[in-house]
């Protein structure tokens, strides 16, 4: 039913998303959801900006076939999102030459610019349904996560969470190589 809830999305609306780069034939957007605020009050796994880098190198490892690379950063904390890399561009800021983009965009337009601009999607919080969206609604429908299983609190203790309910089976699941090296890897299921 893919298909069909991706045509529920209103067609876009360019001047909505600011400064955020368009994916063309030259230009591959990644699109990094993070989620904090409650995730922190309730003790669930939530994003973390050496995870996020660490998995941006190994999606660029990646054989992908356009020049030019871009990120956008999506989330519910500004603050947070601007520590994750120094040389981030706002997307109300009159600046359209940069690396790294946070959108400041409402959640429907976030969504929306995901259909038609994602072109690989990485889900920092495992847990976060927006950022399962995000990935689902993408154009490129290419999507990594950090493995719920690698996040663990109470509900991954309890036993009652099965991670292939939640996620596509397509999705890559991705972690830590150990506690010790913080080396991003694919997980396997």
């Amino acid at each position: 039913m893919r298909d069909a809830f991706i045509d529920f999305l209103k067609p876009p609306d360019y001047d909505s998303f600011g400064n955020l780069p368009k994916s063309d034939e030259n230009t591959h957007v990644t699109c990094v959801h993070t989620r904090r605020g409650d995730f922190v009050e309730y003790n669930f796994y939530s994003s973390d900006p050496v995870f996020i880098r660490n998995a941006l190198i190994f999606m660029n490892q990646k054989k992908m076939t356009k020049n030019i690379r871009k990120t956008v950063i999506f989330g519910d904390d500004l603050n947070f999102m601007k520590s994750i890399f120094e040389d981030h561009v706002l997307s109300d800021e009159d600046n359209e030459h940069g690396t790294n983009f946070i959108s400041r965009n409402s959640p429907s337009d976030d969504l929306i610019y995901s259909k038609f601009n994602c072109d690989s999607v990485l889900i920092s919080a495992p847990r976060s349904t927006f950022g399962f969206w995000m990935g689902y609604f993408s154009s490129g429908d290419t999507v990594f996560h950090l493995d719920v299983r690698y996040a663990s609190d109470y509900v991954t203790e309890s036993g009652n969470f099965t991670s292939n309910d939640f996620f596509l089976p397509h999705w890559t699941p991705l972690m830590f190589s150990s506690s010790d090296n913080l080396t991003v890897v694919e997980s396997f299921k």
